[in-house]
């Protein structure tokens, strides 16, 4: 993919996450949370996921560098922009 890409490219990921910094109470509203959603999703859109994948490998093995990462501050959410090496 990166042989096929501009040198100034962008990547922008938006998922659901449980951010590691929050509290345990968080954790636990965001696991929940988490698992909610995916039923959601299955039932109504038939997608399989059951897990949080990280693709921040995926990402790097595409030519791309985390640049900045954002989380919600109170729902299971982040935003990371990468952008091309």
């Amino acid at each position: 993919m990166h042989k096929m890409m501009e040198s100034d490219a962008v990547w922008l990921n938006s998922d659901f996450a449980i951010n590691p910094q929050t509290s345990v109470f968080y954790t636990y509203l965001h696991k929940v949370m988490i698992r909610f959603l995916y039923h959601f999703f299955k039932v109504n859109c038939e997608i399989e996921a059951n897990k949080l994948q990280d693709i921040l490998l995926l990402v790097e093995d595409s030519g791309f560098r985390l640049q900045s990462r954002r989380w919600h501050p109170t729902l299971p959410i982040s935003s990371e922009f990468f952008v091309s090496k």
